[in-house]
């Protein structure tokens, strides 16, 4: 009977884990850029690249790993 609750739940889970990744390491950036010098600042640039390159390759990915649409 909890099936259909618990696989909304995992559904939400698999969801929100790429964009909870992604502030994760929007932020350390963010706090390694403004707090560093030096290595840090390179760190920091590699961090805050992350993000745009995973809005790149989810825009220009081909159709076979884009998520399948329900018709």
């Amino acid at each position: 009977m909890n099936r259909p609750h618990r696989i909304a739940r995992q559904s939400l889970m698999r969801t929100l884990l790429v964009p909870g990744v992604l502030l994760i390491v929007s932020i350390v950036g963010l706090i390694l850029a403004l707090t560093g010098d030096g290595t840090r600042d390179w760190i920091a640039a590699l961090l805050l690249a992350l993000p745009v390159a995973a809005i790149f390759r989810a825009w220009f990915a081909p159709a076979s790993f884009q998520s399948k649409t329900i018709r």
